[in-house]
């Protein structure tokens, strides 16, 4: 793509550093975009560089709350067959497709503002 390529999109955790990397080695923090997901320290050198402005993730900490909820309304029969939500406490009501995926919500943004606050 060349001169043409202006972003490029990582869908896995291991595309995304590679791509910054890439981005990086090849010089062109600034002409060419760099989105996706991936852990915080993966991308850390790479967002703090400015080389990537913000990466994305589910939040561990809401993975496991929801995680719990469900778990228990599944136990104790108020996650029901064919249910199209579940209560998920301070998360709220989950959405439920196709019978048995739960949405979590939003990703979580890693920024330059914020991604040294983690270690992960």
């Amino acid at each position: 793509y060349g001169d043409e390529l202006k972003g490029i999109l990582g869908m896995t955790s291991v595309a995304t550093p590679a791509a910054a990397d890439a981005v990086t080695q090849a010089n062109k923090c600034g002409s060419i975009a760099v989105i996706g997901l991936a852990t915080p320290n993966a991308m850390k050198p790479y967002v703090e560089a400015d080389c990537v402005k913000s990466v994305v993730l589910w939040n561990p900490v809401d993975l496991g709350y929801a995680a719990a909820y469900v778990l228990r309304a599944a136990a104790d029969g108020t996650l029901a067959p064919g249910a199209t939500s579940v209560e998920a406490g301070r998360l709220g009501a989950l959405q439920v497709i196709n019978g048995s995926e739960i949405l979590l919500g939003a990703p979580f943004v890693f920024t330059k503002a914020n991604i040294g606050d983690f270690n992960f």
